[in-house]
């Protein structure tokens, strides 16, 4: 009897405790509801649609570098931070000088040696040449120059030269004509041989009355080397090495012959510029005065 008392006591107990949190929440929720009210009992949505830009929608100007200013000693002597001018000592002027990034030093010392001497500039001839011809009426044969090789044989149209690169695509003898009258000449007839290269088809006509060139020229230049001079060809751009020097053939001309080359030493010196022209030609030795 007395245990079942105490357990209406506790179950009691318990009922008032869950009574009175329900009431508490419901009396918080209340007020916080009340709080988030506004005016006219009706909550207004404020968000503004969200529209995406456009990609390119707003111009906008790339930005850019300005170039760098040329410099009091010319327009060639434009450099940056990281690109200064080469700065370098000159032993022979007992002082510091200084170069345009990647220019070669003009030397001025027309005395000074510079190991090599410029004996002429000339066009350079073609490496096949057309000098003559054989046959008859309607079975002529060319009579060809190999240049590189120095074989001389006969040939006609659709021959190729394989050592050359070169093909004879046309051969013909006629004789020349009078471009005022039209009449033939008296002379000889004149060979012609149309001529392709097989790597680039450029097309060149030879004439066995004159010697055919390339347009370019050539720099015939004289070393001197224990008393024993040997003659070089060099074309613009070729490089010669000699005694721990290198000769670039950096521009040339006919008339008047002149050439520049750039010397690179395998020292600290930058490279330099020398402008050659022919030497004197040696005289020969004066004769003794007879007694």
């Amino acid at each position: 009897m007395r245990a079942a008392t105490i357990d209406k006591i506790l179950l009691g107990v318990a009922a008032t405790a869950v009574l009175v949190s329900s009431v508490g929440f419901g009396w918080r929720d209340f007020v916080l509801g009340r709080g988030r009210q506004v005016s006219g009992g009706r909550v207004r949505s404020t968000a503004i649609r969200y529209v995406p830009v456009r990609d390119g929608s707003v111009p906008q100007e790339p930005g850019r570098w300005t170039s760098p200013a040329a410099q009091p000693r010319g327009s060639n002597w434009i450099y940056e931070v990281f690109a200064p001018p080469e700065i370098y000592y000159d032993a022979r002027a007992n002082r510091f000088a200084v170069a345009a990034p990647g220019e070669a030093v003009a030397v001025d010392q027309a005395d000074e040696p510079v190991g090599l001497e410029l004996v002429a500039v000339k066009p350079q001839l073609f490496p096949l040449q057309l000098v003559g011809y054989v046959g008859g009426e309607g079975h002529y044969l060319g009579s060809f120059e190999n240049r590189l090789t120095g074989e001389m044989f006969l040939a006609g149209a659709e021959r190729q030269v394989a050592t050359l690169n070169l093909e004879i695509t046309d051969f013909a003898v006629q004789r020349s004509t009078d471009p005022a009258t039209g009449s033939s000449f008296t002379n000889q007839p004149v060979a012609k041989a149309v001529v392709r290269e097989l790597r680039s088809g450029r097309v060149t006509t030879l004439t066995s009355d004159e010697r055919s060139y390339t347009g370019e020229l050539l720099a015939m230049v004289a070393i001197d080397d224990d008393d024993d001079e040997t003659v070089r060809e060099l074309r613009q751009g070729e490089k010669l090495e000699r005694a721990g020097q290198t000769y670039t053939l950096d521009w040339l001309q006919q008339e008047p012959p002149a050439v520049e080359i750039i010397v690179t030493s395998a020292g600290e010196l930058p490279p330099q510029r020398r402008t050659l022209t022919p030497r004197m030609s040696r005289a020969p030795p004066s004769a003794e005065p007879q007694d």
